[in-house]
């Protein structure tokens, strides 16, 4: 058996040891001390107006979206998903003839020509 070689695959810590019966019927033993690393995974929720960036991609729709981000520390695998909720914004705009005055949405009145804005936010937050 000088020479040859075996390959051992285990899913589970623990010390594993292995006894070979070579020509002449010696015998030989090796022991190997298995350790199992956890992967990182990580889960993010998160609301937003409009958009969202996440490791260096803009999202402008709701959805879950799992990012892989290659070997961690321990050389094992890690994820992270993010839960992403987007909420939208609205503009409007409203053109409106009036004779000598108007009260607007935002409880003013107007009596000259011009372009008026308001601002206000969505139940969500958004502007």
């Amino acid at each position: 058996m000088i020479g040859t070689s075996r390959t051992i695959t285990v899913s589970t810590a623990g010390v594993y040891t292995v006894t070979v019966t070579g020509i002449g019927g010696c015998t030989g033993t090796a022991s190997k001390t298995v350790t199992t690393q956890n992967p990182v995974v990580s889960t993010t929720t998160v609301a937003a107006c409009d958009s969202f960036v996440w490791n260096n991609s803009t999202y402008h729709a709701s959805g879950v979206y799992t990012f892989a981000a290659g070997l961690g520390v321990n050389h094992c695998d890690s994820t992270a998903t993010l839960n992403l909720t987007i909420n939208p914004s609205y503009n409007d705009t409203q053109v409106v003839a009036a004779c000598q005055q108007y009260t607007w949405i935002d409880g003013n009145t107007y009596t000259q020509s011009g372009y008026y804005v308001f601002y206000s936010s969505t139940l969500a937050g958004c502007d």
